[in-house]
C-alpha cells in the first residue's frame, strides 16, 4: 500500500482531500460531508464531448503516506462526469473485496467530483456503496436543476406539471399536480437544511391555500398533504398548516358515499353523469390526509371512511394475482358496479404501471396508518406483482400488456412511486417478514439505480426536469416527458434510502420531524 500514488488532475485548480480523523475502527455509518467541485468550461464545443465514465472508486490524495498514529489513509472520492484527455493518466483505486484496493488507470481529467468524509476506513466494507455515493451526487445535481426551475417560474401561483421540449408547462393551484412542486422544495430543504429551500417551499405552499375548500376533486391529498403536510412534518408553521390540512380533509371527506363505500374520484365529463360514481385506483394515495386529520382531531367518522374506501378498493380493484384495475364506475344510489375499465392503461383487462405503483404505495400507507393486517397483505400482493411484471431493468413500460417495440414508452414516474413505496413497505415488513423486507429493499435499490442513470436522470436536453421518460397518458399520446410527480417521488425515494430513520418501522406511527 505504501506504493499507492495517484496523480489527481485538479479542475480549475480545486481539490479537497478527505482525511480520516480518528482510529476508532467504527464501520462506516454515514456520509458526513459532500462538496461539489466544478471546473470552468473552456468552450461549448468542448462541453459537447463530455462523457460519463462509469468508474466507481476511491481516489487517494497525491503523495500518499500512511499515517503512523491511527493506521488510516487519507483519501477522497471521485465519481462523475469526465472529459477524456490524452496528457493525463490519474489512478482511480477501486475497492475490491479480494484485493482490497485495485488501481485502474484511465486517460481522463474530471469535470467535477464529490468529496466525502467517513468516520473510519479500514476495509472496503467501511466505505459507502456506489449507490450511496451516487445518490448524494444526484441530489447535489438536483439542487442546481431545481434552482433553475424556481428561477424560471414567473410567479409562485404557477406550478410545473410536465415538460414541452425542455421547458416546464405551468398550471394553477387547482391542478391535481400542483402540490408536487412545493413538495419537491420541502424535500430538498429536508436534505440540505438550506433556508433558501424552506423560503421557496413556503412561498409556493402558501399559493395552495385556496384549495383547502375545493370539494370538486379527490386529489386533495396530492395537492395539500404533499405541500402543507411536508412542511408540517418538518416543523414549519405548524398551527397554520394544521388548520389548512384539516379543512382540506373535510373537503375530501365530503366526497365520500356511504352506499358505494368510497370517495368519488372524477367529477368531469361523463364520469359522474346521471347516477354514475367513478373511482380510480390513484385515490388510494389521498387517504393519508384523512388518516392524519382523523387522528389529530380524534374523528372516528373520517377514519372509518378512509378504511372503508381502502376495503372497497381491495374488493373491486385488486385482482387475485395482485394486479389492479384502473377505473370502477358504480351506481351512486346503491353501490352496484356498472363497469370496470381503464382510462390510461392499454386495455380494461391489463395492468397500468402507474396504477400498480399507486396501489402498492397506497396500501402500504394505509397499513402504516391503521395497523390492520389486511392492508399489509394487499400491499405485499401488489408489490409482488410489480416485482414480477415491472421490475426488469428498473423502469417499466407504461402497461404490462403494451406491445413492446422500439418506441414503446416507459414510465419513470411509475418507477419512482414504486421505489419510494417499496422502501416503506420493506421497513414495515422487517420485523415479521424479513425475507420480503429484503426483497422489497433490494428491488427499490435496483429501481433507484436505474432512475439515476444517465439514461433517465437529467436526460432531457437543456431541461431542468430531473427525470426523462415519463408517461402521463399514453392513450392520449402524452409520453416521453418530464413529470413533476416523477421528480417528487424520486426525491422522496432518495431521501428514504439515505435516511431510513425517516420511515416508520411499525404501523400507526408518524414520520419523525
Amino acid at each position: 500500500m505504501s506504493k499507492l500514488k495517484g496523480q489527481i488532475i485538479r479542475a480549475s485548480a480545486l481539490f479537497f482531500s478527505a482525511i480520516i480523523a480518528n482510529g476508532s475502527g467504527e464501520s462506516f455509518s454515514k456520509i458526513e460531508n459532500s462538496t461539489l467541485v466544478a471546473s470552468d468550461k473552456k468552450s461549448d464545443a468542448e462541453h459537447e464531448h463530455w462523457t460519463y465514465l462509469n468508474y466507481f472508486g476511491w481516489v487517494f490524495t497525491p503523495y500518499i503516506s500512511k499515517p503512523h498514529d491511527n493506521g488510516h489513509w487519507n483519501f477522497s472520492t471521485i465519481l462523475g462526469w469526465f472529459f477524456e484527455h490524452s496528457d493525463y493518466s490519474p489512478y482511480i483505486y477501486i475497492t475490491d473485496i479480494d484485493s482490497w484496493i485495485k488501481p485502474v488507470s484511465t486517460n481522463c481529467t474530471y469535470v467535477w467530483f464529490f468529496e466525502y468524509t467517513t468516520n473510519s476506513f479500514r476495509t472496503p466494507q467501511d466505505l459507502p456503496s456506489k449507490l450511496e455515493v451516487n445518490t448524494h451526487r444526484i441530489l447535489q445535481q438536483a439542487k442546481t436543476m431545481m434552482r433553475n426551475t424556481a428561477a424560471s417560474i414567473p410567479h409562485t401561483n404557477q406550478f410545473p406539471i410536465y415538460t414541452v421540449g425542455p421547458n416546464w408547462h405551468l398550471v394553477g393551484s387547482w391542478n391535481w399536480t400542483a402540490g408536487f412542486w412545493p413538495g419537491c422544495l420541502w424535500l430538498m430543504y429536508d436534505f440540505s437544511g438550506d433556508e433558501y429551500w424552506r423560503e421557496s417551499a413556503e412561498a409556493w405552499t402558501e399559493s395552495m391555500t385556496s384549495q383547502k375548500d375545493n370539494t370538486t376533486t379527490h386529489d386533495l391529498g396530492f395537492m395539500m398533504y404533499n405541500s402543507f403536510g411536508q412542511g408540517l412534518r418538518l416543523g414549519v408553521n405548524s398551527d397554520e398548516y394544521s388548520a389548512v390540512l384539516h379543512e382540506a380533509a373535510d373537503s375530501l371527506f365530503s366526497r365520500f358515499n356511504t352506499e358505494v363505500g368510497a370517495i368519488r374520484s372524477w367529477s368531469w365529463g361523463d364520469w359522474d353523469a346521471g347516477n354514475r360514481f367513478t373511482v380510480i385506483v390513484d385515490n388510494m394515495m389521498n387517504l393519508e390526509l384523512l388518516f392524519w386529520s382523523a387522528r389529530e382531531r380524534d374523528d372516528p367518522e373520517i377514519q372509518k371512511a378512509a378504511i372503508e374506501h381502502a376495503r372497497t378498493t381491495i374488493r373491486d380493484f385488486c385482482r387475485p394475482d395482485g394486479s389492479t384495475v384502473h377505473v370502477v364506475v358504480y351506481n351512486e344510489n346503491n353501490g352496484e358496479i356498472l363497469e370496470k375499465l381503464t382510462h390510461q392503461g392499454y386495455s380494461d383487462d391489463s395492468t397500468w404501471a402507474r396504477g400498480q405503483a399507486w396501489a402498492l404505495y397506497g396500501f402500504t400507507t394505509v397499513y402504516r396508518e391503521s395497523g390492520l393486517d389486511e392492508f399489509l397483505y394487499q400491499a405485499k400482493a401488489n408489490a409482488d406483482y410489480y416485482l414480477e411484471h415491472f421490475l426488469d431493468k428498473g423502469v417499466p413500460y407504461w402497461d404490462v400488456d403494451a406491445p413492446v417495440h422500439e418506441n414503446t414508452p416507459h414510465d419513470t414516474s411509475a418507477a419512482a412511486i414504486a421505489a419510494s413505496g417499496l422502501l416503506e413497505l420493506a421497513s414495515l415488513c422487517r420485523a415479521e417478514y424479513p425475507g420480503a423486507a429484503k426483497r422489497y429493499s433490494l428491488a427499490a435499490h435496483h429501481i433507484i439505480e436505474a432512475l439515476i442513470s444517465p439514461q433517465w436522470f437529467a436526460a432531457i436536453p437543456d431541461s431542468n426536469a430531473l427525470l426523462a421518460g415519463g408517461t402521463y397518458n399514453q392513450p392520449a399520446n402524452h409520453s416521453n416527458t418530464g413529470l413533476i410527480w416523477g421528480d417528487y417521488y424520486l426525491l422522496e425515494a432518495l431521501l428514504r434510502y439515505l435516511k431510513p430513520d425517516r420511515i416508520p418501522t411499525s404501523p400507526v406511527h408518524d414520520l419523525p420531524n
